[in-house]
């Protein structure tokens, strides 16, 4: 049985040419005479000429073996002798032979060219397909981790029981409102607001009724403020603060929708942003109104920015 050791299309006549010089390199490798077998090929290669020139076989394929200790080429229905070696060589030396040939084929042969170019193609379709879905299971995993901390974000900074920003996020959001504002030159408000005598509430009707009363209060901010816009946050016991992104006309509107929505149980203060003004400027004037509505009697709202009431230390009830 034949050893196959090149397979080459004779498209053109310098296909024919290199034919000859891959059977001269396979001779010497296996140890034959190379001047020898340069005679002894000419006839084969004439047949391969005069076949191209009669059109019987429009682009052959050439296949040149090893049969025992002889080479031959076929092609076809015929296989033509070139050369006896002086014995038959061992497989490392026919496996290396037929690899370097192989290599030496494609880097000329069209049509293997053309079906390797055609593997490679498909090679670096199924290797984008791969690496476009590693990445889209990247994106998902950052997606969810994202989410995850947001999750987080949000639960440590949200108030258990009314789901309004905590204290902490409050003071954090507060601070990062008031550069926004001057620095954007956008108007910005703090209402303060505490339920009024909440202690009597919790020890006339219980805790359970109290943590309704709360919630009722949480919706009646939320209710009055825009959505994804104001900050409403539960800064203490029974005491609020919302975080206006709002002229003072806007401001009291707010303030006004959130006590009547309370039966008017409730004291608010509230002042708008000056220019320059920081964050705990702004608080203490805020709370100074709402020591003023406590001081007036409660259920009602103090403006800082049409009075200035004096600081007080009225019950916080």
């Amino acid at each position: 049985m034949a050893t196959p050791l090149l397979q080459l299309t004779l498209a053109v006549e310098p296909d024919r040419q290199r034919l000859m010089r891959f059977i001269l390199e396979a001779v010497e490798a296996l140890g034959g005479n190379s001047f020898r077998a340069a005679n002894e090929i000419q006839g084969p290669l004439g047949e391969l000429a005069q076949l191209r020139q009669d059109r019987e076989v429009a682009s052959p394929t050439i296949h040149l073996e090893l049969a025992d200790h002889r080479l031959q080429l076929r092609w076809a229905d015929t296989i033509r002798s070139l050369v006896d070696l002086p014995a038959t060589p061992d497989s490392d030396t026919i496996s290396a032979l037929a690899t370097r040939l192989k290599q030496a084929t494609e880097a000329v042969d069209p049509e293997l060219l053309r079906q390797r170019n055609a593997e490679i193609t498909q090679e670096l379709e199924a290797a984008k397909e791969r690496a476009a879905q590693e990445l889209d299971k990247l994106e998902r995993d950052l997606s969810d981790k994202h989410a995850e901390l947001q999750d987080t974000l949000r639960q440590a900074e949200t108030d258990d029981l009314t789901g309004l920003l905590n204290r902490g996020a409050f003071e954090k959001r507060l601070e990062e409102s008031v550069r926004r504002s001057h620095r954007q030159e956008e108007p910005l408000a703090l209402i303060l607001l505490d339920l009024d005598h909440f202690k009597e509430v919790n020890d006339t009707y219980g805790h359970q009724y109290g943590d309704r009363y709360l919630g009722r209060m949480a919706l009646a901010m939320t209710d009055a403020v825009r959505e994804d816009v104001d900050l409403c946050c539960r800064v203490g016991g029974d005491e609020f603060s919302i975080i206006a992104f709002a002229d003072t006309a806007t401001t009291e509107g707010m303030a006004t929708r959130v006590l009547e929505a309370m039966d008017g149980q409730i004291s608010i203060g509230l002042a708008s942003l000056h220019p320059d003004e920081s964050g705990d400027s702004l608080v203490k004037r805020a709370d100074s109104a709402l020591y003023a509505s406590k001081n007036a009697g409660r259920g009602r709202i103090t403006n800082a920015e049409h009075t200035t009431p004096p600081a007080s230390t009225a019950d916080n009830g």
